[in-house]
Parts: C-alpha cells; structure tokens; sequence
C-alpha cells in the first residue's frame, strides 16, 4: 500500500494528496481544501491504522463520522479499499471532498446527513453498496454512548465474519476537560460503558473473537461462526449491573 511521506511535523502526503493534522479544538480547525485534507488525528493515532494494515487494505469499509473528508481520503490513498463509503450527519456537502470523490467513480461514496443511528439509512447502505456485508467499520462519529451503541448494534450483523469494528475516541469520560462540572457532557455516560458490556460479550458468548483497546481506539475483531448475535453479556451479570461510566 502507499506509504506516507512526511513534510513536517503536522503535514504529509500521500501521492500526489496533501494532508494537514489539526487537532484544534471547536470552530478554529482548518477546513480541507482541494488537495490538502484535514485530518483530526495524531501522527501517533495514524501509527495505529498501520498496525493493522491487513485489516484494511482492500478491504470493504464503512466510516461513520467524516468531519472535512481527511480520514476518509486518507483511507482511501493509503489502504486503497475495494469499496469505501463515509456519513455524517452534516448537511452541507464538503466541496474539497466532492472533487475527490467525483474521480473515483462507484468506488468512494459519501452521504451526508445521515445519521449514525438511523437503521434504515445504514440498512439500506449496506444492502446496496456492500452487497450486504462490511469488513470494516470505523466510527469517528458522535462519540457518544447511545449513538455508538446504536451504530454497533446495527451495523454487526452486516459485518462480515472475521470483520474489523473500530471505536474511535472511547476514552473521553477519563480526560481533564470532562472531569469539570461545566463541561456540556460531564453528566453523558461514557464510551467505556459500551466497551464493558462488549467485554461482557466477549466472555459469555460466541459473537466477538477478541477486542484489542488502546487509548485512543477500540478494535473489536468478530467471530468467524455463522449466524453470531451479540447478547451484550444479557443473563450473565450475576444481579448485577454493567458498569456505567
């Protein structure tokens, strides 16, 4: 696959296509423009994805959460997937990544506004550009339990068996800024709640081969058995409650 060439500390390319980090928070982050995407990712996070390279490369992937298309270019320059396709619940479209699609025919779709809990929209992608199976899923959408929640329990009956489903953000119910009263969502249940109750699944069922987590991602790895349904550790907790975080 085609490796990334480095300019600074904050920017590479790959081929012919710039990429700018910008991590900044709120408004202030730079916006794509053509040629020149924007990526919400460290050079460490982006060390992650080459890790698991087998995972993706030529692979089928569905990406929930686009934010200005940096990612979902990256993936597609970098894993060359057979078949890439990206929502977000944005509804104005992104002119930097219109242009880039426009040049990859059928093989990189994207849809805006759509949501990441709306099953029929999901449903309905995966019947008609996967064919009714996914390999990957990465969701760098709301980071938000439910929404999550949601999305994975949609979307794990169209992953494929052996499929790769990326979380991307769990993390963020242990960092500084949400540990202040104010913060808009100190009082929302954290991610690693939905990460609890798949480790519950992961030990009293059949459905998930193996989660790998790291501070940054979650990579739940789903069994090769047929016909495997997630129970989220249901009847197996003893009386007791899943952990809430």
């Amino acid at each position: 696959m085609t490796q990334l060439e480095w300019i600074d500390s904050d920017s590479f390319s790959i081929g012919d296509c710039r990429f700018t980090i910008d991590v900044t928070p709120g408004p202030k982050r730079r916006l794509s423009t053509e040629n020149n995407f924007t990526l919400v990712k460290t050079k460490r996070f982006l060390s992650l994805y080459d890790e698991i390279e087998e995972d993706l490369a030529g692979k089928k992937i569905l990406e929930l959460g686009i934010f200005e298309g940096g990612s979902l270019v990256f993936f597609d320059k970098r894993f060359r997937p057979s078949k890439l396709v990206g929502l977000d619940i944005r509804e104005e479209p992104i002119p930097a990544l219109d242009a880039y699609t426009a040049g990859r025919g059928d093989a990189v779709k994207v849809y805006y506004g759509t949501s990441q809990a709306d099953q029929g929209a999901l449903d309905k992608i995966c019947q008609d550009d996967f064919d009714g199976q996914v390999d990957v899923v990465i969701d760098d959408a709301s980071h938000l339990y439910d929404l999550t929640k949601a999305s994975f329990e949609i979307l794990f009956k169209w992953l494929a068996p052996g499929g790769t489903y990326i979380i991307e953000d769990w993390a963020w119910s242990y960092q500084v800024p949400t540990q202040e009263r104010k913060h808009p969502w100190y009082k929302k249940t954290g991610m690693a709640t939905l990460l609890f109750e798949l480790i519950g699944d992961l030990a009293a069922n059949n459905a998930i081969d193996f989660i790998s987590i790291d501070r940054t991602m979650a990579i739940i790895t789903k069994s090769k058995a047929p016909n495997s349904q997630l129970t989220f550790g249901k009847d197996r907790l003893r009386g007791r409650s899943s952990p809430e975080v």
